[in-house]
Order: structure tokens, then C-alpha cells, then sequence
């Protein structure tokens, strides 16, 4: 039951009369409230203005105000903020992110796929529920409870990979095709938005808004900085996404968003790391591959990893230089797999997965070759991270 008035007080004396109203109707249909399991909250943005201990009387109990409470799943809070919905959400999300971790980790547990199954299946659902409602678009970038919610998924996302925390988040978003959460949000929230807007509910919605928005309207008058709600806005969002991209799925919509975001924040620089837009086709990479092999392709891929230059790079205590130790190049992924001499041996098996030639971005952007290329880079020990990973899957 909802109530608005211009004191809690009247609210409170509305919902006493709405619920005699209420339990008129249950003795006729021989039903039965609990009014004790009620919860009472007051919505206002001016908390001097309002008196936000006032109380209702149901049935002879009397129940006082609560900060937030729990409707359908979502948390309300007085602000209407989403703050509570926020507490909630990524109270549950650290829980979740926690089984992850026991699960998979860079070199060992559940595979890249099966990883990425589970994050995509139980953690994602978690953290968008509700979005339809709470969820506001941002122009660039996350925003309101989005922003706050995008390190559960970076989070998730390194785990998944086997990354290096210093992974840049764009990477490791095309890597394991999961698309920025709050372009995903955009996505759940426009399906919602053209679900609503087609069905009697919405309609009815409509309609009540725009009564609530004349009557508050009346009461204010013409006063100076008065604007009226707001409730069109996100129709409108969904509306101009509609028409920038056609009548393509609610998924197709995202992908597109997410391509022309990748492109124009993207430098051009590739010279030891695999730079791809984003594309489904990335995932066929780890197709039968362990959980060690993934991480090892992504970290090579992605330039991010135990190798020297990239350790003195992050200036991690310990690591004076970034030359390899044969001592004719930076210790990187392209040095590693294509110029060391200390591998030239080793290499060959390289070269005949790559029928005769060495090609950089072959050997680790290819399904044919990735698997070889992540298998080789294991055994070949210069990544002591795999070292219990290497003695127990090959010796």
C-alpha cells in the first residue's frame, strides 16, 4: 500500500483506513492478514522537513518505520538511493565471488569455460536483478549503483581468466566475452522498458504517475525550481536505442554498444599483446584446454605476465631489469615465443603447429595453434607460476 501526502502523519492515518478496507474484504473471502509481519518506511529526500518516526496502529499493533525494507527481492531505502539495495547486493555478490575463487583459480580448478558458465549463470543474474528499476543509463561509462557493483565483475572476470590483477579491465572483458555490466544493464533494462510499455501494467502505471504528477503539480504551484517527474526518461533511452540499431535482440543491441565503446577507447598499440574487438569466436581459444593452459594464453595475449619486462614495468621489489636472460631483448610474450635462443630448441614444436613459420599473432589467436602455443608455454617453465601446474599435467 502506498500513501503520499504533505506529512507522514496523514500518510500514516490513510493507510489505517486502507487497511479497514483491507480487512473488510478479508472477512467476506474468509481470509486472514498478519499484521505483524507488516514493515512501514517513509520516501522523502527532506528529512527535517518530515517526521520520520510517525507510526501506524493495524489491528491494535503498531508498527514503527524501518530504514529500508525488502520488496520482491529489491531493497528500498528512505532516499530511495538504492544505498540498502547496494549493502544487499554486494553482501551476496562477495559470498558468490568467494565460492568462485574456491572453484577455479589461475592454475587449477574448473576450466576457463566452465568458470565463465558459472559467473555468467549465478553471479551476473545476482548482481542485475532488479536493474529494470533501479538501474539509470550512462552516456560512457557506469554510473549510480552500476558503478559501484563494476568491481564485483572485474573481479570475477580475473578469476575467471587467470589474470593478473594489472589487467587492463577492457582486455579482460573481450577475453572472456563478457560485455561492461553496465552496457549488460542497458541491455536488461531496455527489454524491460519495451515489455512495460507494451502491457496494461505499464499503461496503468502510466496513468498513475501522471496523476501524482497534476495533483503535486497543483499543490506547488509555479514556485521557482519546481520540475516535474522525470518518469518518461528511461522510455525515451530505450526508445533512441531502438531506433539507433534497428529491430536487432536485446543481445545484438549490447554487442554493438559494446564494439563502438572498444573502438574508441582502444589504443593502437599491439606490438606484444593480441588486440581483438570484441567477438564470440575469442572463446573457442580455450576449448579443451585446463585451467592453466587458459590463464597462461590469456596472460601472453594480453601482455600481463610473470615475464621480466612486465614485472619491472609494475615495479615489483626484487626485479632490477625487464631483459630476458639470454640477454638479447626485453623477457616478453613475442621474444619468448619467436626470437629467444634459450628456446630454439624447444620452439620447434611450435613450428610445425605453425606449418613451418612462427607468427606471433598465429600462434596465440588461432583455435588450431592457441592450444599448442598455451601447452608449450606451460612446459617450457618460464612462467614459475605453472611450475606445479606443468609437474602435474605433463610428468
Amino acid at each position: 500500500m502506498l500513501a503520499y501526502s504533505r506529512s507522514t502523519e496523514s500518510n500514516c492515518r490513510i493507510l489505517e483506513a486502507g487497511h479497514t478496507r483491507c480487512l473488510a474484504w478479508a472477512r467476506r473471502h474468509g481470509m486472514k492478514f498478519a499484521p505483524s509481519k507488516y514493515e512501514l518506511i517513509h520516501f522523502t529526500r527532506s528529512r527535517r522537513q518530515f517526521n520520520l518516526q510517525a507510526s501506524v496502529q493495524l489491528s491494535g499493533i503498531e508498527k514503527q518505520p524501518s530504514p529500508d525494507v525488502r520488496v520482491l527481492g529489491v531493497w528500498l531505502d528512505t532516499k530511495l538511493r538504492w544505498t540498502a539495495h547496494s549493502r544487499e547486493v554486494q553482501r551476496k555478490a562477495s559470498t558468490q565471488t568467494g565460492a568462485l575463487t574456491r572453484i577455479a583459480a589461475s592454475t587449477w580448478g574448473a576450466s576457463f569455460t566452465r568458470a565463465r558458465q558459472v559467473y555468467s549463470a549465478v553471479v551476473r543474474p545476482a548482481l542485475a536483478y532488479g536493474a529494470g528499476v533501479w538501474h539509470t543509463p550512462g552516456k560512457d561509462s557506469a554510473r549510480g549503483l552500476a558503478a559501484k557493483l563494476l568491481p564485483t565483475q572485474n573481479t570475477c572476470l580475473r578469476v575467471v581468466a587467470g589474470a593478473y590483477k594489472a589487467t587492463p579491465i577492457r582486455a579482460l572483458e573481450t577475453e572472456t566475452y563478457t560485455p561492461p555490466l553496465d552496457l549488460y544493464l542497458d541491455g536488461r533494462l531496455a527489454a524491460f522498458r519495451d515489455r512495460l510499455a507494451n502491457s496494461q501494467v505499464g499503461q496503468s502505471i502510466q496513468e498513475a504517475c501522471k496523476v501524482i504528477q497534476r495533483r503535486l503539480r497543483n499543490k506547488k504551484g509555479r514556485r521557482r525550481g519546481y520540475r516535474p517527474i522525470p518518469s518518461l526518461f528511461k522510455d525515451d533511452w530505450a526508445r533512441t536505442r531502438s531506433l539507433d540499431l534497428g529491430k536487432s535482440t536485446e543481445s545484438k543491441r549490447v554487442v554493438e554498444a559494446w564494439i563502438r565503446r572498444w573502438q574508441a577507447n582502444t589504443k593502437p598499440d599491439t606490438w606484444d599483446r593480441i588486440l581483438r574487438p570484441p567477438d564470440p569466436e575469442v572463446l573457442r581459444l580455450h576449448s579443451g584446454l585446463h585451467k592453466a593452459e587458459s590463464s597462461a594464453l590469456v596472460q601472453f595475449r594480453t601482455g600481463c605476465t610473470g615475464l621480466a619486462y612486465f614485472l619491472y614495468k609494475a615495479r615489483v621489489p626484487g626485479v632490477e631489469s625487464g631483459l630476458c636472460s639470454c640477454g638479447n631483448s626485453f623477457e616478453t610474450p613475442r621474444h619468448i615465443l619467436i626470437h629467444c635462443k634459450k628456446e630454439q630448441v624447444q620452439r620447434e614444436e611450435l613450428r610445425r603447429a605453425n606449418r613451418g613459420g612462427l607468427d606471433f599473432k598465429k600462434l596465440l589467436d588461432t583455435p588450431e595453434r592457441a592450444g599448442v602455443t598455451s601447452r608449450w608455454i606451460v612446459r617450457s617453465g618460464r612462467l614459475p607460476q605453472f611450475s606445479l601446474a606443468r609437474s602435474l599435467l605433463y610428468e
